[in-house]
Parts: C-alpha cells; structure tokens; sequence
C-alpha cells in the first residue's frame, strides 16, 4: 500500500479492485506482489478467463 500515490485512497473506500486476463502472468506477479490477493476467476465461454484482485486499503 505504500507505494500507491494518496491520490488514490479516498474516504470510505474500503478496497481496491483491479482485474486482468488470467494468462496474463507478468501483470499476475506485480499485483501479487503489491499486495492484491485473487478473489474471484470468471470463466468465459470463449475459453478466456479473468483473474479478479483485491487489495483492502
């Protein structure tokens, strides 16, 4: 959390959602590493899946 700009964080939000396709694994490992946890995968019926992250602030 210390490394997102003040900007971001506004009063009463409670989380940061962000989402991204589930191959993408570069963008996997840095918002791993930022703190976000997987909290949902959505399956398509095109065979495309996407990741859904989180992060409480």
């Amino acid at each position: 959390m210390q490394n997102l700009p003040k900007s971001v964080i506004f009063y009463g939000i409670k989380y940061i959602r962000l989402d991204t396709g589930l191959n993408e694994k570069v963008v996997r490992k840095i918002y791993l590493k930022a703190g976000f946890k997987i909290v949902d995968i959505i399956d398509y019926d095109n065979g495309n899946s996407m990741a859904l992250y989180e992060m409480e602030v």
